[in-house]
């Protein structure tokens, strides 16, 4: 026996088991019949994949399955089902099982498909010219697999038996006529309708929808909801469809509901639709009515009550193309854009340090985040992660300090006129050179030009506008202090005499109180630190003529002046407050305008012993530690 005929014959003993099994399964109690139904459904596809197998091995003629729609990423069904058995027995799609949901690994096996066999584009969408290539390569026979067996529902509890009733209907104020649906989505919503049962309960077992045109071409599914609760999904085909009058007038009818309405209660029953298109057309305006009768009922006594009266007047939803999305990418208010001391360990990796934070806003429509890119100056061996939210998206190590980064395959959606938060989060190994004091600083930025996304219905590549998001430096040490405002303030002194504006004075004395914690170990903060020649700066607008008054600011703090009067000394955990104080004045000439000064921080000395050697003078995350202004004139 040819390898060939031996692999035919195992095909040939697969098909009589799955079929043989399928058989069995239609015995499983009703208690399992969803699950049933689900495995009756998946067996049924894996015989038409082993079909096309075995007569491919033969040498014959294959059947291909009857593809009524386009397929791409976001869309489920027996269709997908069938695509993935498909792309299985040819080798491309590696997945262990067929999950009928098309996500990105399914993507790949198409576009590695379409590669192989010269379909342009390959970019994984399954279209017409996809379509035409894979009936070619199977065979001219076109068989269709059944539609998903009918589960049996659970019946509900009628509360008020032997009572007849009566059942109307309404169309809800939402969703309202005209609404856009764009193609390939999944669960659109198409119909709203009030239902309101009086006298008994009723229990709603049929749902009609007339439309103007073929819906099987602009559907590939239609979903009754009991509010937010999928009921039933309707393949919507020609053969299942109400054909009344050709051209003009056809039915998607939906049985089996089971959906209970309370007596002189209320329902809301939503219709949703996966919208689709046919090759060429960009736009179909499709009208839709609720005909009279279209809602059948049962009520307490059980007779058959029948909703609405007449026709609820027609409607439409636009199934259209989409609008191509565009991203916009924005600073996060939490976004860490400032220097700051950033502590880690000597002999173990310090993990979690966040880096950045950027939003990403999509716009017209929906899209996905395939790739992030971010330049990073983070030591060498760092692990860079990325989050949406809580959600770990990928890691990567940095394989040298100041390169790009590049987070890759990724399916992050964001709905249109959403925002997305993107946080980079870093472990850094082990910093031996930071023992001393301050000696390597890090930081990264997240480019908008470098983030690359998808359109979620067309799937082309979006414009991405917006800035450039830039993290402060993080000056990495093992000991460090963490400097907090407590207060503030700048006063007027005095006036120049003959001044009117009681506001316009020629000096002003200031305060500034800061408190200074140590983490990792005791620091010193040098005495001479927060003078005006150290540490402390006078600044004015429009032009800089400010100067103090006398020598020096002074200086008291809460923390413990060391013997040599060097160095204040602020132990391990705990925080000592330093406050400076001082007076400046207008130096300049008295033709000179009016300045607004304040006086602020801008340095501080520091220190893990008391020796001057290892010591640090901080410039960064000093933005805040300042006062307000005051107007000042010059001095006559």
């Amino acid at each position: 026996m040819s390898i060939t005929l031996k692999k035919a014959s195992v095909i040939g003993v697969a098909i009589a088991t799955v079929v043989w099994l399928s058989g069995a399964a239609m015995l499983i109690p009703v208690a399992s019949a969803q699950s049933t139904d689900a495995t009756i459904q998946q067996l049924l596809v894996q015989i038409a994949a082993l079909q096309a197998q075995l007569v491919a091995l033969q040498g014959g003629s294959s059947t291909a399955y009857s593809f009524t729609r386009d397929l791409t990423e976001g869309v489920s069904g027996a269709d997908v089902t069938a695509l993935q058995n498909y792309l299985t027995s040819t080798g491309h799609f590696t997945h262990p099982t067929a999950t009928g949901f098309f996500g990105s690994i399914t993507k790949a096996a198409v576009a590695a498909w379409q590669a192989a066999n010269g379909v342009a584009p390959a970019v994984g969408y399954f279209g017409s010219i996809s379509k035409a290539k894979y009936t070619s390569l199977i065979g001219s026979v076109v068989v269709t697999v059944p539609t998903t067996p009918t589960t049996p529902t659970v019946p509900v509890t009628i509360t008020t038996p032997g009572a007849e009733g009566s059942v109307t209907a309404k169309y809800a104020a939402s969703p309202v006529t005209g609404q856009n649906a764009f193609a390939n989505s999944a669960n659109v919503g198409a119909v709203g309708l009030e239902v309101k049962a009086t006298n008994s309960d009723v229990v709603v077992n049929r749902l009609d929808v007339k439309f103007s045109s073929r819906p099987w071409l602009y559907m590939s599914r239609l979903t009754v909801a009991d509010g937010s609760t999928s009921v039933k999904t309707v393949d919507v085909t020609s053969v299942n469809t109400i054909e009344t009058t050709v051209g003009t007038n056809y039915t998607v009818r939906a049985e089996g509901l089971n959906i209970l309405v309370s007596k002189d209660q209320t329902k809301t029953i939503n219709v949703w639709i996966d919208p689709i298109l046919p090759a060429g057309e960009t736009e179909k305006t499709l009208t839709y009515e609720i005909i009279a009768n279209a809602f059948r009922a049962t009520d307490g006594a059980g007779l058959t009550q029948n909703a609405p009266v007449g026709a609820l007047g027609a409607r439409t939803v636009v199934i259209k193309t989409g609008d191509v999305a565009s991203l916009e990418v924005s600073e996060n208010s939490s976004n860490p854009n400032k220097g700051r001391n950033v502590l880690v360990s000597e002999t173990a990796t310090t993990e979690g340090i966040l880096a950045l934070v950027l939003d990403v806003k999509s716009k017209s429509n929906g899209s996905y985040v395939r790739e992030v890119h971010m330049s990073s100056t983070y030591p060498t061996s760092s692990v860079l992660k990325l989050y949406d939210g809580s959600t770990l998206l990928k890691s990567i190590t940095q394989a040298a300090t100041d390169v790009n980064n590049t987070f890759d395959d990724l399916s992050v959606f964001v709905a249109k006129d959403a925002t997305k938060t993107f946080t980079l989060r870093v472990d850094i190994p082990k910093q031996t050179a930071v023992a001393a004091t301050v000696t390597a600083n890090s930081g990264v930025t997240g480019a908008s030009n470098t983030i690359v996304a998808e359109d979620a219905t067309t799937f082309a590549t979006v414009n991405v506008t917006g800035s450039n998001v830039t993290s402060g430096l993080a000056y990495l040490a093992d000991k460090a202090p963490t400097l907090a405002l407590v207060s503030a303030s700048m006063s007027a002194a005095s006036k120049p005499s003959g001044a009117l504006d009681g506001s316009n004075t020629s000096q002003a004395t200031f305060t500034i109180r800061v408190n200074v914690t140590a983490n990792g170990g005791d620091i010193y903060v040098a005495s001479n630190t927060l003078t005006a020649s150290s540490g402390v700066l006078a600044t004015a607008t429009p032009v800089a003529s400010m100067s103090f008054l006398g020598a020096a600011t002074s200086l008291i703090s809460g923390a413990t002046e060391t013997t040599d009067a060097l160095n204040w000394k602020v132990s391990n955990g705990a925080t000592n407050y330093f406050e400076v104080a001082g007076t400046v004045v207008h130096a300049g000439n008295p033709t000179d305008p009016a300045q607004f000064a304040r006086a602020l921080l801008y340095s501080i000395g520091w220190g893990v012993s008391d020796a001057t050697a290892d010591r640090t003078v901080q410039t960064w995350g000093l933005d805040d530690l300042k006062t307000g202004e005051v107007q000042l004139l010059p001095t006559n």
